[in-house]
């Protein structure tokens, strides 16, 4: 009777489970992204009280995934932002980026703790 034998099984093993692992790292940030985007809108909306909101900064932020899913990109796209955030000397500042930031970050971290256990 004759014998086959298939070599790099081991290594197809390991590169399936490591596939599996990354394809629920991607989700992960996929979601994340999202989450942190809706944060952000949120936080816009109940910041931007001074001067003159037309919700167009909330409405720009937007998360875009880069790095074959292992990364979310999420930003405004307004031009004055960073304005919006940081203030100028004649405009104190409506921070929404951070504080959003901040309330996601330790989620993101818990998740990503999760998938490499």
């Amino acid at each position: 009777m004759p014998h086959i034998a298939i070599m790099g099984l081991d290594r197809l093993a390991e590169g399936l489970r490591r596939r599996a692992k990354l394809d629920a790292v991607r989700q992960t940030v996929r979601q994340s992204g999202e989450q942190l985007a809706e944060g952000m809108r949120r936080q816009a909306d109940a910041a931007f009280v001074r001067g003159y909101a037309t919700g167009a900064t909330a409405g720009s932020v937007h998360a875009q995934m880069a790095d074959d899913g292992l990364t979310a990109e999420v930003r405004p796209e307004t031009p004055y932002s960073v304005f919006l955030e940081y203030g100028t000397r004649d405009m104190l500042p409506e921070p929404f980026v951070r504080p959003a930031f901040d309330a996601h970050k330790g989620a993101f971290v818990r998740a990503l703790e999760q998938l490499m256990k």
